[in-house]
């Protein structure tokens, strides 16, 4: 586990939000006892300087894009691709209705280049899995890098065949706040049916 960046979370206030009721939206339409804001730690920036020098520590020399996926992927994107520079896409979740009417913002991309998508957190992985079918459409070759998963991206890596690395999941953080007592025993367990839930419905895509 890195306790380094659950540490983080707990003491960044407003990214971990707990309930003992299924009453927040962590995707459209599914609701779950924990939320995690990673748009919170953007109010502060040693916070978002840290995570961003985190995600840049997996971007190759051999990348040629670093795409944000909108919107909370959007800031780390550019953040990472400042450091390693990089170039810089941003993905929508919907077409633009003008112009060339694409989800990709900025210069397309070309057959044989190397891109990391960043995401701050991978909920049901259907933005991830637009974005890699996009550009994977393209010939690009394609690696995803997230701060946050709920747990089950080996899964979603398995249905997109890809690489997706991610730097901390929910599992861990039940573990860290059980430990400091932020977490009750029923939190724990209401998030554990959550993710299982969200497992077997992506293993039957």
């Amino acid at each position: 586990m890195n306790n380094d960046i659950i540490k983080l979370f707990y003491s960044t206030p407003g990214v971990v939000n707990l309930s003992d009721k299924d009453d927040f939206e962590p995707q459209p339409g599914v609701f779950a006892s924990v939320y995690i804001n990673l748009k919170t730690p953007l109010f502060f920036p040693e916070v978002r300087r840290r995570l961003a020098k985190l995600l840049s520590e997996f971007v190759s020399k051999n990348v040629d894009y670093i795409c944000g996926i909108e919107s909370g992927g959007s800031y780390y994107a550019s953040a990472v691709g400042d450091l390693t520079g990089k170039k810089i896409l941003l993905f929508r979740k919907e077409k633009k209705q003008y112009n060339i009417k694409n989800n990709i913002v900025g210069n397309l991309p070309k057959k044989g280049d190397s891109i990391v998508i960043v995401d701050d957190v991978i909920s049901s992985g259907n933005t991830i899995s637009k974005a890699v079918k996009k550009l994977k459409g393209i010939g690009c070759k394609v690696k995803v890098i997230t701060i946050f998963s709920y747990g089950w991206e080996k899964q979603i890596a398995k249905n997109l065949r890809i690489d997706l690395i991610v730097l901390s999941n929910a599992e861990e953080l039940i573990d860290y706040g059980l430990s400091i007592k932020r977490m009750s025993l029923h939190n724990a367990q209401i998030i554990r049916n959550f993710v299982n839930r969200e497992e077997n419905r992506l293993a039957r895509l």
